[in-house]
Parts: structure tokens; sequence; C-alpha cells
């Protein structure tokens, strides 16, 4: 569903002055790994899909600790390169479909 990165948009990211640690120590993200490169960082903040949820609601307000008969949500999806918003949108209601 998402496009490959190619090596022409992978060096893409070369030539962009960033430091993954200095941004995790700055965002105070535990845990740096080796797999945190600048290339990587970028592209997951930029390049890849992501998918944000920006509400929730709930079919009561009376408990809150209860299971809801229904809850409806604010969402927000990137699509990125190859990806058909019609085919996001089968994807995720058969998720929640599913669910």
């Amino acid at each position: 569903m998402v496009a490959p990165v190619s090596e022409a948009e992978r060096q893409l990211y070369e030539d962009i002055d960033f430091d993954p640690v200095a941004w995790a120590k700055a965002s105070k993200i535990p845990g740096v790994n080796g797999e945190m490169t600048k290339e990587n960082v970028l592209m997951r903040k930029w390049r890849f899909p992501t998918l944000s949820v920006h509400g929730i609601k709930i079919s009561s307000d009376y408990n809150a600790t209860c299971i809801p008969a229904k809850c409806t949500a604010r969402l927000s999806i990137r699509t990125v390169p190859k990806m058909e918003p019609a085919a996001v949108e089968r994807a995720v209601k058969k998720h929640l479909e599913e669910a």
C-alpha cells in the first residue's frame, strides 16, 4: 500500500542537518537505539503514513469506568505516495468492524 523509499529519495534526507540524538534528548525520548538514524527519524516524521486520534467521545458521560455502547473518534490519516485514500478508508473500517 506504501511505495518503497527510492535511493534518490533516501539521499534527500542525507543532506538535511539534523541530529537524532539531540532531538531525542530535547524531546525527552528515552532509549535512543541503533535504528534511530537521521534518515529513519525524519522518514518516520515526514515520509511514512500516520493515523492520529484527535478526540474520542463515548455514548454517555455517566460512568467513565464502564465500556460504552457506542464510541466515536475524530481521526486524521496522513497518506503517502502510492496510497489510495479509498483503500485506506476500507482498511480502517474493516479493522474497526473486526475489533
